[in-house]
């Protein structure tokens, strides 16, 4: 079920996508359930289809494995309510990393980088009812084989074990091997994939900076705040303390506490936390 947000009517609207997933080899015909979050070399493995690659020298057998492209399908359906706000959007958490995203085979995007989150608009191609995904990943180690670097930005060395070229790929370099462990450069959705429908703006992040002085603390906020239509929008902030008590309230975003309650690494003192509410 959705999460609902709203003051008047519902305005948002927010749900996991992760059921009915499946994966294959590219050039290949069979299909594999494919879980969410989820990776190729976990999915085959479980199947029975490629070897423990952490047993043995099993490593070296499942390392060919990385070399292919992978293709992952999945579906979803837009009811009435959902497909009727203003903004439809699908927000991948982490893609593992180098791959080409397709709603009902309209593209969306091309991605490179695992670190990243990503959001794509779906109003023009999604609608009501079913919506066929399909995400095409390449195999990082074809990415770094055929990556040219600018001229003077070429990579010339690899740590003990690794593999050579991995840093022109934004994706942890352990996974390409180190002299503590395997090189195993899996593909794969390794955190949820959420879809967003919404009217108005939507509220995204709040950066809270702290200036200690004199026994207070001076906050300050900063929000992000996406607004396709550019409507005007009021920001209220609330901050309580500890204990649930309300400290400030208001449409400044600033406030100063006074006396504040130090947060301690563990076994030097206490570990109060204040909360913030936008």
């Amino acid at each position: 079920m959705p999460e609902v947000f709203g003051r008047k009517g519902v305005r948002f609207m927010k749900r996991e996508i992760k059921e009915g997933f499946k994966i294959r080899t590219v050039g290949e015909e069979s299909w594999q359930t494919f879980d969410v979050p989820g990776s190729a070399m976990t999915t085959y493995c479980a199947e029975g289809i490629l070897p423990d690659p952490y047993y043995g020298t099993n490593e070296y057998e499942v390392n060919r494995f990385f070399e292919h492209d992978f293709e992952i399908q999945g579906s979803f359906c837009l009811t009435g309510e959902e497909y009727g706000k203003e903004n439809l959007e699908l927000v991948f958490y982490g893609i593992d990393t180098v791959a080409d995203l397709y709603l009902n085979d309209v593209f969306l995007g091309h991605v490179e980088n695992m670190h990243r989150i990503y959001t794509f608009s779906i109003r023009e191609c999604a609608r009501e009812g079913e919506n066929g995904l399909r995400i095409q990943i390449t195999s990082p180690v074809k990415f770094i084989r055929s990556y040219r670097p600018e001229k003077g930005r070429e990579i010339h060395m690899a740590n003990t074990g690794t593999t050579l070229g991995s840093q022109y790929i934004r994706k942890p370099h352990c996974m390409f091997g180190w002299d503590w462990g395997p090189k195993l450069p899996d593909a794969g959705i390794f955190r949820k994939i959420e879809l967003f429908a919404y009217d108005g703006a939507r509220l995204l992040d709040t950066y809270i900076r702290q200036n200690h002085q004199d026994g207070r603390v001076s906050l300050t906020f900063e929000t992000e705040v996406k607004n396709p239509k550019e409507d005007p929008v009021k920001l209220s902030y609330q901050v309580y303390d500890p204990t649930g008590e309300l400290l400030y309230e208001g449409e400044e975003p600033s406030a100063a506490i006074e006396e504040p309650k130090l947060w301690w690494p563990n076994g030097l003192g206490d570990q109060p936390l204040y909360r913030v509410s936008v």
